[in-house]
């Protein structure tokens, strides 16, 4: 299966950056879901939400989450050095690797979605244009737009390689998670069955797309959190789906001297899970991290875009943020 010419890529239906209350997409999961799981706007983040009966829980994404697990577990001086040194342009550059990530998270996406059922992701001119709507529309330079899109093109290459080579069985893009005991909740980009190193082993693979293709040391906060996040709930609803037994970050390689192929690192068991229960139940007894653990389900709603049913949801006056999750169907 190739990448061939661009073609018709519904990036608008498919695009984290609106963070809309979406269901996630059933067609690409062969795992059994017995919660439904939806996303919504909070502040300037994302949460997560589901209701069992006439309870309904918010949670906090494994992402924010780990935005303050890092430093009390990494140095981060490197980082800090580097923000200094670049001053105002370092930010912009850094807004526009997270808008270029965002892109091409979703574009990644899209590529296992058609080599899960069997066919060749075709892309067309007019993606292009839309690329650069995109991008132009959220302040991007103009002038990193055409090398961007040539990186796109290359990382969608390399990934793809990456499906083929590693005799990739997609088993869920995007399978959603939750605890209710950490209030964490988090999808998980691809779980599979591929062959790494000679052996066969159903793996998690959280992708990232870089500048260089490279891992940090602090990814293995992320990666390993999600394969402990999965399997306790598996367990914990009894559902019959395979355990996680490794963790990866693949970093799609997208410069043009790359060659077409995925930077892959293994992070399972690097930050354990004990380490995970510390850090969480340290947090817990911090008050300023009250709204993760103990989130005000009385604050007042607004109106949330549900792209996918092409609809808006729109609180009514007054509705709090429980009787939004309450209203929606399973």
């Amino acid at each position: 299966m190739l990448i061939q010419d661009i073609n018709n890529l519904a990036l608008a239906e498919a695009n984290e950056a609106y963070m809309e209350a979406v269901d996630f997409d059933k067609n690409y999961i062969s795992l059994p879901m017995p919660n439904k799981i939806r996303r919504m706007p909070y502040g300037n983040i994302r949460k997560y939400f589901t209701k069992n009966g006439n309870k309904p829980y918010l949670f906090n994404g494994l992402t924010e989450v780990c935005k303050i697990l890092t430093p009390l577990n990494y140095d981060s001086y490197a980082l800090d050095a580097w923000k200094k040194e670049q001053g105002a342009a370092g930010d912009v550059v850094m807004y526009e690797a997270a808008l270029l990530g965002t892109y091409m998270h979703v574009f990644c996406g899209q590529i296992a979605k058609a080599y899960m059922a069997g066919k060749t992701l075709m892309v067309s001119n007019s993606e292009a244009a839309t690329f650069e709507q995109y991008l132009l529309g959220r302040g991007v330079r103009p002038f990193k737009i055409s090398e961007f899109w040539r990186r796109v093109l290359k990382g969608a290459q390399s990934f793809n390689n990456f499906l083929v080579r590693h005799d990739v069985k997609i088993l869920a893009i995007e399978y959603p998670v939750f605890s209710l005991d950490k209030m964490i909740a988090t999808p998980l980009d691809i779980i599979c069955e591929a062959t790494i190193d000679g052996v066969r082993r159903v793996c998690n693979f959280n992708i990232k797309f870089r500048e260089t293709a490279a891992a940090y040391e602090s990814d293995a906060l992320q990666i390993c959190s999600e394969m402990y996040l999965y399997n306790a709930y598996i367990e914990a609803f009894k559902i019959d789906a395979p355990k996680i037994e490794r963790t990866f970050i693949l970093v799609p390689k997208s410069h043009p001297t790359a060659r077409v192929e995925c930077f892959i690192k293994e992070f399972t068991n690097i930050y354990t899970e004990q380490d995970f229960d510390d850090d969480i139940l340290f947090l817990k007894q911090k008050p300023k991290f009250k709204g993760i653990f103990a989130p005000d389900l009385t604050a007042q709603t607004t109106k949330v875009e549900n792209l996918q049913l092409g609809a808006t949801v729109e609180a009514t006056a007054g509705q709090t943020i429980a009787d939004f999750i309450l209203s929606f169907k399973d």
